[in-house]
């Protein structure tokens, strides 16, 4: 119980991190004026996922499915940094609602499903990102 929440955080890093060098490698590689840092988002996610198929031109369309796992992943991340691993009742449901991810008295739980499907997510959406 301990470990799965910090897990959550540790995967989203990780994908945060490399996105960004992602992005700053297909600039170059491309010869891009705008960078990443240009581009607005709900999310940070929401806007490398945009340069990188805006501005980059990346067709992304297999790697959909784990963008929206991954998605969901950052909103699980928030919830255990942002607020101490409570939901608020207007959230819960929708968080309640993401496989592998339950609400028990406004605290999120993580299963192992999540984590480990997260894994897989991160790498098929950051692989196909660099072999684009």
């Amino acid at each position: 119980a301990f470990i799965r929440p910090d897990m959550v955080c540790n995967v989203y890093s990780f994908v945060d991190f490399w996105l960004a060098e992602l992005c700053r490698s297909h600039q170059l590689k491309r010869g891009l004026a705008i960078t990443h840092r240009d581009i607005k988002g709900a999310s940070d996610l929401e806007a490398y996922h945009k340069y990188l198929t805006k501005v980059a031109s990346l067709s992304l369309q297999t790697a959909q499915p784990s963008y929206e796992h991954l998605d969901n992943l950052r909103k699980v991340r928030n919830c255990l940094i942002h607020g101490g691993g409570h939901v608020t009742p207007d959230r819960s449901a929708e968080i309640g609602k993401i496989p592998g991810i339950s609400v028990n008295a406004s605290l999120v739980e993580v299963a192992d499903s999540f984590i480990w499907g997260s894994l897989d997510h991160a790498k098929i959406y950051l692989c196909t990102v660099a072999e684009a």
